[in-house]
């Protein structure tokens, strides 16, 4: 899961500051902006608001500006709501499943 994530986000733009810090966070960097991987919820069935507010606080002591938080279980409106108001990137196993099916689609082709 974690290194699906990294190489799709490497895609984007954004590659390893250092890491892994306290965990299972990741700094990352694309152009000057940092921002902190929170994979700790991937298991979570249920992503509650509170979890959010603790990653901000964690990407502030590592001076990034931004969260990339992921988790497998439910994402309810009040988590969702939470994220947009802070700026937070949710990735949900939804677009995990998106992204392992166009890798496995992409791997599938071989040149002649």
């Amino acid at each position: 899961m974690r290194d699906l994530i990294e190489l799709t986000l490497e895609t984007e733009g954004y590659e390893p500051v250092i890491g892994p810090i306290s965990g299972s966070d990741l700094l990352l960097q694309r152009q000057e902006q940092k921002v902190l991987l929170v994979t700790e919820h991937w298991r979570d069935p249920v992503l509650e608001p509170a979890q959010l507010e603790r990653a901000v606080d964690r990407a502030d002591r590592v001076d990034a500006e931004g969260v990339i938080l992921v988790c497998g279980g439910r994402i309810g409106a009040p988590a969702r709501a939470a994220a947009r108001r802070r700026g937070i990137r949710l990735i949900d196993r939804g677009l995990m499943l998106q992204w392992l099916s166009q890798s496995e689609t992409t791997a599938g082709r071989r040149p002649d």
